[in-house]
């Protein structure tokens, strides 16, 4: 995640805007986290999109894992969902080219709307990563010897 950060602040320019849907749960999880890690850190740039944009980037590239992935999201939920919820969020430029194609490979190979159950499912394993890690740290600061 602090790639994603440290990413967005130095090439700010690449970053875009891309509307991503994610389960509302998944969602209030992943700001709450959010808000534990700008305290934790004392690092108030952090944003959802670092966090987003993080677990995206740990996506699977082969579609049939990636259909496992949405499989297993749905069955430890079974099968049962509250409606998406749709937010905009700035992601690299890696995310964004994924994000733009991956509703379409979707729908291709199995059916329409399964990408929110793919997002859901990659924010909630990169959160319990997170979790399992403990609180985010403040890092340390480069200081030139005087």
């Amino acid at each position: 995640m602090l790639d994603s950060f440290l990413d967005a602040r130095i090439n700010s320019k690449g970053w875009e805007t891309w509307g991503f849907r994610l389960l509302p749960d998944v969602k209030s999880r992943l700001g709450k986290r959010l808000t534990a890690d700008k305290r934790s850190s004392q690092n108030r740039r952090l944003a959802l999109g670092h966090y987003l944009n993080a677990a995206l980037l740990e996506l699977p590239e082969d579609n049939d894992e990636q259909i496992e992935m949405i499989r297993s999201f749905l069955r430890a939920r079974g099968g049962i969902t509250d409606p998406s919820q749709s937010s905009s969020y700035r992601v690299s430029p890696a995310v964004y080219e994924l994000a733009r194609d991956l509703d379409t490979e979707l729908t291709a190979t199995e059916k329409r709307g399964l990408v929110v159950y793919l997002f859901s499912a990659a924010v909630e394993l990169f959160l319990e990563r997170l979790d399992a890690e403990g609180p985010l740290g403040r890092p340390e600061i480069f200081s030139p010897q005087q």
